[in-house]
C-alpha cells in the first residue's frame, strides 16, 4: 500500500467514527429537531435549492451570507484604514481614538456579530429592520 493511500484512509478514520456515533444517536433519540437522521441531512443537501422551513434556499441563504460578510469588510476596511493612518501620523487623533479602540478589542468578533445581529437585521438585502432586544 503506497503512504498517500494510508495516509488518506488513517485521515478518514475520525470522520467515519463521528458519523457511526451520529447515526447510533440519531436513531436513539428519534427526534429530527434535535438530531436528524444522516438520510435527512444528506435529502436536505441533495434538494439544497428547496425552501426547507420558509427562510429560502440553501444556496440563496450562503450567497446573502457571503454578501454580507464582503460588505462588512469593506466597510470596515474603509473607516479602519484611514483612522488608523490618521492615528499613527497625528497624536491628538491617536489620544482620542485609543481608549475606545482597546476597550473593543479584546471582544471577539464573533461576539460582535452577535450584538450587531441582536439589533439590525436583514430580511432581504435592500430592506433592514431595527429591532430593539
Amino acid at each position: 500500500m503506497s503512504n498517500s493511500l494510508k495516509r488518506t484512509l488513517i485521515s478518514l478514520v475520525v470522520p467515519v467514527i463521528l458519523i457511526c456515533i451520529w447515526t447510533i444517536f440519531a436513531n436513539k433519540i428519534d427526534n429530527p429537531i434535535i438530531l436528524p437522521k444522516l438520510s435527512q441531512v444528506l435529502s436536505n443537501f441533495i434538494h439544497a435549492t428547496d425552501d426547507f422551513i420558509g427562510l429560502g434556499s440553501l444556496p440563496k441563504n450562503i450567497s446573502v451570507s457571503i454578501i454580507r460578510v464582503m460588505l462588512g469588510y469593506l466597510v470596515g476596511t474603509i473607516v479602519a484604514l484611514p483612522l488608523g493612518i490618521f492615528m499613527g501620523y497625528k497624536e491628538k487623533i491617536n489620544l482620542l481614538f485609543s481608549k475606545t479602540i482597546n476597550i473593543i478589542r479584546p471582544v471577539p468578533s464573533i461576539c460582535d456579530m452577535s450584538h450587531i445581529d441582536g439589533y439590525v437585521t436583514k430580511n432581504n438585502m435592500g430592506q433592514s429592520d431595527i429591532e430593539m432586544v
